[in-house]
């Protein structure tokens, strides 16, 4: 398995799903990303806090 990105498409040498912005089906529509929405387990702990 191989993975193949322009350069332009990284950010710090990291695919920056952002920049890329894929394409993603599910039936029966097309979605595209359009921002980051948080930061993995960082955000879901601080959720936890809130919510005990």
């Amino acid at each position: 398995m191989a993975v193949y990105a322009d350069e332009k498409g990284l950010t710090a040498g990291q695919i920056d799903p952002v920049k890329i912005n894929p394409m993603v089906m599910m039936y029966p529509s097309y979605f595209e990303l359009g921002k980051v929405a948080g930061t993995v387990f960082k955000d879901g702990n601080e959720y936890k806090k809130t919510r005990a």
